[in-house]
């Protein structure tokens, strides 16, 4: 796809570019309504709030903070989009994105239990480690190689491989929520499971 699709598709507020936002904000919603929907006694249920968390800043960057919205006009490269210090709301982005980092970064100190032993699962699951695997990758090379055009013969196609990795790396990311899900679940059946025979 990258190498066959008009440059157009993978612009800001493209097809690729929206299917960036439209993967992450159902991460974001699935681990909101996860947390909401899981039994109120499950162990893990905490653990959402910070994927949700995560999802929604991912998404919020992808968008540039909002500025993707506000494009001035159009050139060869696509929407112009203007700078943050352009925005007369720019400075309370910095200081939103910050607040918000700081209530995700005491989350995962409150919740590191839950965390720690969700991970140690996810670490166990070959499937798991493939997702995280792709992500990683893909990421990186999308920051590394596509992104600063590091290769010239592929430059034509620089953008592309960018925003293809990205929504790939996006897929994967929610693959392995989805995954950390489906073994949360697994152990809170097994926990009810094992009370239930111990009563027994």
């Amino acid at each position: 796809m990258s190498l066959l699709c008009s440059p157009e598709t993978f612009w800001e507020l493209g097809p690729v570019e929206t299917g960036d936002l439209v993967v992450l904000l159902l991460g974001a919603a699935s681990c909101l309504s996860w947390y909401k929907l899981d039994g109120v006694g499950s162990y893990f249920r905490p653990v959402w709030k910070v994927g949700g968390l995560i999802f929604f800043l991912a998404a919020a960057r992808e968008a540039s903070w909002g500025r993707i919205f506000m494009a001035t006009g159009t050139d060869s490269a696509g929407p112009i989009i203007p700078g943050m210090s352009d925005l007369w709301f720019g400075t309370y982005i910095h200081i939103t994105v910050g607040i918000l980092i700081l209530i995700l970064l005491y989350m995962m100190y409150k919740y590191r239990h839950e965390l720690g032993d969700l991970v140690y699962r996810l670490l166990r699951s070959k499937e798991a480690m493939l997702y995280f695997g792709i992500l990683i990758v893909l990421l990186g090379s999308a920051t590394v190689i596509w992104d600063p055009n590091r290769i010239k013969s592929l430059g034509r196609w620089h953008q592309a491989l960018e925003e293809m990795s990205e929504i790939t790396a996006y897929f994967s990311a929610y693959a392995l929520a989805w995954k950390a899900h489906l073994l949360s679940q697994e152990t809170v059946v097994q926990d009810r499971t094992d009370k239930s025979n111990v009563k027994k």
